[in-house]
Parts: structure tokens; C-alpha cells; sequence
């Protein structure tokens, strides 16, 4: 009784099975061990479609044994392939890219996968895994066995240590042949050494190079590399004569302690500081984080925030005495003291460009900045949130001509007067600026004027929704007017505008039309919106990045180009609204939306 079909003699067990497409054996199965699994390969490339699979005897034109594809209609995507960099998964395991990374800003290529950069920026999101970091240093690209902390064997004619000769430089923290200290590495180094510094904590203090141009460097930057004084003095002290050539780079300064310079004394000397962070220095007398007399040192691509002085001290961040510092791509936050909060210069004709001043304080005068005697430049910078207990909520000055040129003097108070700016027998240039949202408890929200021998000149700037007058010249000073021309000065009806009795023709008296405004209607977006008057309204003789006649404000004139806070080489000039409404020949490609954001651009 075991026939599965009693109606055909073929069938029964027994029987050999044959392809039939029928149980001919009786066994369960059908074409046991004759037919097979076939899937339709439509591009070709030998893997075929597993949704399309079919039983056959015989394989089929146009079908395969292995259903294995996961795109049948791209003959390079199927298993084995080497993964390529598309956007999609070329050899069907499930992952994508696999393989590849994207590079963040400031990566750097290790092309030598030795765990060190070159010189070489990163960028993009098709790069193999490993051939990117963020530890720099790397000399030679091309030889793992050349980099910071490498044994560096004399007379190879290879610099393997990348310190800058052929033979060992002194290094610290990068492996058994590093030597103990930051001290130690700077008394051992010679002139025209690079000195490589490994990530961790360092706790020292009275470094100093003695009159060499050595480099201190660190390869994992400031993030990860910090030198606690311990509140022993400061941390550096460049007394020596040292140049430009003395460069200290990548390294968080903290606790440092002084009577001048909490973190950095310089004395006579012009040493560069670049990508550091000065953080809660302290300076009894004078400069909380740094301490420029004599000087032309340049600070760039530096963060000090937290640092302050004693009870009467000055410049809660940097002070200059008789200097020509330079300071770039630089934010000063969060700083204090007495006089000039994050800045005090004193007699020194400094620069400030492309800064951030910003939430710092001053128990007297100039919660920003406070200058005295001295006549630096100060261009493309935001000035903003600034506190004083006296005058000058953002900036104070005290005699000299200071040439001030497309900064933001924004949201800065006062609890005296001159909420954003206080002129003290000083006749700065004021030209292509904003002075938006300030404030101040007494009066002159805006520009405070006093003294017989102030007299700025104002041109195409724009004064606007500062509290208790955008200007005001002093009547008990004997306060002369000011030199204003081309500039806007408005204030909502109700609040007072300025003191001036003849006003140039020129000057404008209206909303400024910006770009945005937040839900208070404070200006948010310090672009001029297009059809506002204040377009191509300037002085004739300058002109915009785009060849019109100047704009006013801080984006008007060529200089107005100028701007980039991040440092990512974009510029923050860009045409607001539709591209249609832009000047021909206009690339928004070419310039910065977002110029606090170095990954924007």
C-alpha cells in the first residue's frame, strides 16, 4: 500500500526519479537530485536576482545558480567586488562605504598610516579609513617610520623626528625616548628646534626659551595637551629677546599666576601664540592671561576666557604697554577686571581683526576694551555683550585717534554711560559699523562723547536701537560735534536719537531695513536687506566687494569682505534673498553662511 499514484504504472517506489515535475519514487520529493534553483541575472555580471528564483531540470537562458545580487540591474554590484566610495553597497554584504570615512575640519592626510598628519588637510567623505587624523607633526608623509617622537638616527641625512635637523630633538610624551619635562625639552633644545609635545597634563610653569627661536608644539592641540602652573607664577616668560620665529602652538594654559601675565609674559621679545586656549589665569596687577611691554607679538587662532586680575588690576585677558601686538582669528570671553575686561592697550598702537569680544567685565570703565593713549586698529569684530560698572559698556577710550572699522557693537551695558562706546578726549575713526542693542543705566545707550578735543569721524556706519540716545555729545564737556557723515541714526519714536544740532545731509534718520529681525524686532541678521536704503547709499569714493558704491554697515566697502570669524579662509560677505537678486557675477559658493562654524563654508 505505498503507491502515491495508483492510477500510473510509472510511479511507485523504487522507480528511478526522473525530471517530470511528479514524485516519481514516492519518496516525498519531486525531481530529487535532477532539477535545480535557477535566478534571473538581468545585467549580466553572473549573480542573479534572489526574488526571481525558479525550479528547473535545465538551466534556463538568462538565469544563474547564485542569487546573490543586490542590485540586478548594475552589472559592477554584486559579492566580491571591491567596495568603492558611492553611496551604495557595491559588494552586498549590507553595509555601505564600508571602508571609508568622512574627514572633519581640521583632519589631517596620513598617507604613511603612522598615526601622524602631514600637511595636508583632510577633506571630504570617500577617504580610507586610517588615512586621516587629527594628530599632527608629520614631516614626511610617505615614511611611517618619520614622525613627532621617532628615533632620529645622526647623519642619515633624515630628520625622522621631525625637529627640525638631522639628528635627536629633545620631545616630551611621545614614547620611551621622551625626555621628562617641558623644561627639560626647552633647556636641551637648540635654536631653530621644533619641540613636539604628546597629548596629557603637564604641571609647570617658568618655561622660557631664553632667546631662541624654538617652536613648542603639541600634536593633538590644545584640546588635549594642557600645562597647569599650579599658580606659580607665569606659566611662560619671553624675555629674551625672542622673535617671531619663538612660536608656542596647541597647548590649554591654566592656573597660571603673576603679578603681570598670568599665563604669559613677554618683555621686549616678539613670540607668536597660535591655536591656544588661555583659560582662569589670574594677574594681580595686569594682564590675566598675557603680558605684551615692547612688544610685536602676534596672537592668532586663540581662545582666552575666564582669565582675570586683582581688585585694581587692567585687561582681564591681554595688556599691552608701549606695543604693536597683533591679534587674529581670536575670541576673548568670560574675562574680568578693573579697567578694560578681556583688553587694556597703553600707548600701543595694537590690531584686533577678525575677533570675538564678548561677555567680559570691567568693575570701572571699558567692559570690552579700554585704550589709553594708544591708536590700535580694530576691524572686523564682534563686540557684544559687554559690562561696566562705569563707562563704556564695550569700549572706552582715552586720547589718540583709534581707527575703528566694520565691528559689531552689539547688546554691550553700561551701568553708567556709553553703553557701547565711551570717547574720553579721544577722536577715534569710526567707519563701515553697527552699533546695534546697547545700553546704559545713566544715559547714552549708544556713543558717549566728552572733551574738548573729542571729535570722531563717522562715516557710513549705522546707529541704531541703542537705549537713551544712539549719539550724544557732552554739553558739560564742552564737547564739540562730531565729524558724522553717510551714516544712519535711528531709534523707534519714543526714544531719543541724538543730540546733534546740525546733522550733515548725508546721514539718514530711518529704519535700516536688515536682513532679519528676532520676535523682539532687534535686528538678528546685520546684512542690509535688498531695498533697503541704506544700499549703495555709502561715500563715493569707496566701494563694495561687488563694485557698487558702498553699502552702510559693516558689510559695505571692500573691507566688508573681510570678515571670517572661523578662520576657514570663507569670507562672510554673501547677497541675502533669492541668488536671482544678486549683482552679476555673484558665486554664494565663494563665500561663508555660517562664519562660527569652521565646517561650514
Amino acid at each position: 500500500g505505498t503507491d502515491c499514484d495508483d492510477t500510473d504504472p510509472a510511479v511507485h517506489p523504487g522507480v528511478e526519479e526522473v525530471c517530470n515535475g511528479i514524485d516519481d519514487n514516492c519518496d516525498g520529493s519531486i525531481d530529487e537530485g535532477i532539477g535545480d534553483t535557477y535566478y534571473a541575472d538581468m545585467d549580466g555580471d553572473g549573480f542573479g536576482d534572489p526574488a526571481t528564483a525558479t525550479f528547473a531540470c535545465a538551466q534556463p537562458d538568462g538565469f544563474v545558480l547564485d542569487g546573490t545580487d543586490c542590485d540586478d540591474t548594475d552589472p559592477a554590484v554584486h559579492p566580491g567586488v571591491e567596495e568603492v566610495c558611492n553611496g551604495i553597497d557595491d559588494n552586498c554584504d549590507g553595509a555601505i562605504d564600508e571602508g571609508y570615512a568622512s574627514a572633519g575640519p581640521g583632519m589631517l592626510m596620513d598617507e604613511d598610516r603612522d598615526g601622524f598628519g602631514g600637511s595636508e588637510p583632510a577633506e571630504g567623505d570617500c577617504l580610507l579609513d586610517g588615512s586621516f587624523t587629527s594628530v599632527r607633526g608629520d614631516c614626511d608623509d610617505f615614511y611611517a617610520s618619520v614622525h613627532p617622537g621617532a628615533a632620529d638616527e645622526p647623519g642619515d641625512g633624515v630628520d625622522a623626528d621631525c625637529g627640525g635637523s638631522d639628528a635627536p630633538e629633545p620631545h616630551v610624551g611621545l614614547g620611551t625616548g621622551s625626555v621628562a619635562t617641558l623644561a627639560d625639552a626647552l633647556a636641551m633644545a637648540q635654536d631653530g628646534a621644533t619641540v613636539w609635545v604628546g597629548p596629557g597634563t603637564y604641571l609647570e610653569s617658568g618655561l622660557r626659551f631664553a632667546g631662541r627661536s624654538i617652536a613648542l608644539m603639541s600634536t593633538q592641540m590644545a584640546e588635549n595637551t594642557t600645562i597647569d602652573g599650579g599658580g606659580a607664577g607665569p606659566i611662560f616668560t619671553f624675555d629674551g629677546a625672542e622673535t617671531a620665529d619663538a612660536v608656542l602652538d596647541g597647548f590649554t594654559l591654566t592656573n597660571g599666576s603673576a603679578a603681570f601675565g598670568g599665563a604669559v609674559f613677554v618683555s621686549g621679545s616678539d613670540p607668536t601664540i597660535a591655536h591656544c586656549a588661555l583659560i582662569d589665569n589670574f594677574a594681580t596687577d595686569a594682564g590675566g592671561a598675557i603680558y605684551l611691554a615692547d612688544s610685536e607679538s602676534v596672537i592668532t587662532n586663540t581662545v582666552m576666557s575666564g582669565n582675570s586680575t586683582g581688585e585694581l588690576g587692567m585687561g582681564g585677558a591681554v595688556y599691552m604697554d608701549n606695543s604693536s601686538a597683533r591679534i587674529f582669528y581670536s575670541l576673548l570671553d568670560n574675562n574680568s577686571a578693573y579697567d578694560g575686561g578681556a583688553l587694556y592697550l597703553y600707548y600701543s598702537d595694537a590690531e584686533v581683526r577678525n575677533s570675538r569680544i564678548v561677555e567680559n567685565y570691567a568693575a570701572n570703565k571699558g567692559g570690552g576694551a579700554y585704550f589709553e593713549y594708544s591708536a590700535p586698529t580694530v576691524a572686523n569684530n564682534v563686540i557684544a555683550w559687554n559690562l561696566s560698572e562705569m563707562n563704556g559698556g564695550g569700549l572706552f577710550f582715552v586720547s589718540k585717534q583709534p581707527n575703528i572699522r566694520h565691528c559689531l557693537v552689539l547688546g554691550n551695558h553700561s551701568n553708567n554711560k556709553g553703553g557701547a562706546m565711551h570717547l574720553y578726549y579721544s577722536s577715534p575713526t569710526i567707519a563701515h559699523c553697527v552699533v546695534v542693542g546697547n545700553t546704559a543705566s545713566v544715559d547714552v545707550g549708544g556713543v558717549n562723547l566728552y572733551g574738548t578735543s573729542t571729535k570722531p569721524v563717522i562715516y557710513n556706519t549705522v546707529l541704531a536701537y541703542n537705549d537713551q540716545y544712539n549719539l550724544f555729545a557732552s554739553t558739560s564737556g564742552g564737547t564739540p560735534l562730531p565729524n558724522v557723515t553717510y551714516t544712519d541714526l535711528y531709534n523707534p519714536e519714543g526714544t531719543p536719537n541724538h543730540n546733534l544740532v546740525d546733522i550733515d545731509p548725508s546721514n539718514f534718520e530711518v529704519e535700516p531695513a536688515f536682513f532679519a529681525y528676532d520676535e523682539s524686532g532687534m535686528p538678528a541678521d546685520f546684512h542690509l536687506a535688498l531695498g533697503s536704503p541704506l544700499v549703495d547709499a555709502g561715500l563715493s569714493t569707496y566701494l563694495d566687494v561687488d563694485g557698487s558704491l558702498a553699502d552702510l554697515g559693516i558689510f559695505g566697502g571692500v573691507n566688508g569682505g573681510k570678515w571670517d570669524l572661523d578662520a576657514d579662509t570663507f569670507t562672510d560677505y554673501f547677497w541675502p534673498g533669492a541668488i536671482t537678486d544678486a549683482p552679476a557675477g555673484f558665486d554664494p559658493a565663494d563665500f561663508d553662511q555660517d562664519d562660527l562654524d569652521p565646517a561650514v563654508h
